[in-house]
């Protein structure tokens, strides 16, 4: 539950819908994004050349996108995380977003978003909480069969050294050598690692040290709220006021230009 709330399961997936998944992830061709720390990424916008001609990765994104696994994963989660992540707005129900339905005035809708990550030898990233419109995220390990656990690549949940910038939900990016590790979930095959998301949801990946030639390999999924959810007056408001709050913190310390 500390410093926010998250979940880990091992051996998530079937091991033979696993193993195929595995042995098709994309070559680093396909990656068509790079963020400035090196991490690669293939986009939900980008991938579907990827994913058509290859069904187990297609079917994977069809379960994920499916109303019965967003609420499975609601249940399994639970009402008390979402309060303790989002204060009252985590009372409020949830549903996937559905062509042709319109949610309900106290409904919040939201929409599945992925993203295939590549960390090349000495890639990391940088501590960060995730965009305002993220409700939760979970990360599907992919490692090579040769990757080593010396190799690095664990998700580490973070708190600032500095407990004035603890709290950003605006999302505010800290270097590494900012932080103190608080959880770490080890890159191991076929685990899922997820938390969601809060004022204190700080994460990010420490340097891997692979060799040349192979790579952490991960799936990010995200479920954000919807564009038409985030042009209420009620979420443009409250993130207004966070950022007039975070921002001159973050400043004052040198975080911000």
């Amino acid at each position: 539950t500390e410093p926010c709330p998250y979940f880990q399961i091992s051996d998530y997936l079937p091991t033979a819908f696993y193993e195929m998944l595995t042995s098709t992830f994309p070559d680093k061709q396909y990656f068509d994004f790079a963020r400035a720390d090196g991490n690669l990424l293939i986009t939900d916008e980008s991938a579907e050349g990827f994913l058509a001609d290859r069904p187990a990765w297609q079917k994977l994104f069809d379960i994920l996108a499916s109303p019965s696994f967003f609420e499975d994963a609601l249940s399994a989660l639970g009402r008390t995380p979402f309060v303790r992540a989002r204060g009252p707005a985590g009372l409020l129900p949830m549903k996937i977003q559905q062509p042709g339905e319109r949610p309900g005035p106290f409904t919040r809708e939201v929409a599945m978003h992925t993203k295939f990550s590549r960390f090349d030898p000495g890639t990391s990233l940088h501590a960060h909480t995730d965009q305002p419109s993220t409700v939760f995220t979970f990360l599907l390990y992919f490692p090579p069969p040769e990757w080593q656990p010396g190799y690095g690549g664990s998700t580490e949940l973070y708190a600032p050294t500095n407990r004035k910038l603890l709290h950003n939900w605006s999302n505010n990016h800290l270097p590494l050598k900012a932080m103190e590790s608080v959880v770490r979930s080890d890159y191991r095959p076929n685990t899922m690692f997820g938390f969601l998301k809060s004022t204190r949801s700080w994460h990010g990946v420490e340097p891997v040290s692979c060799p040349s030639g192979i790579s952490r390999n991960a799936l990010i999924v995200t479920y954000h709220l919807t564009e038409a959810m985030q042009r209420r007056f009620l979420f443009r408001g409250v993130n207004s006021f966070y950022r007039r709050v975070e921002r001159p913190k973050f400043r004052k310390f040198g975080y911000l230009d």
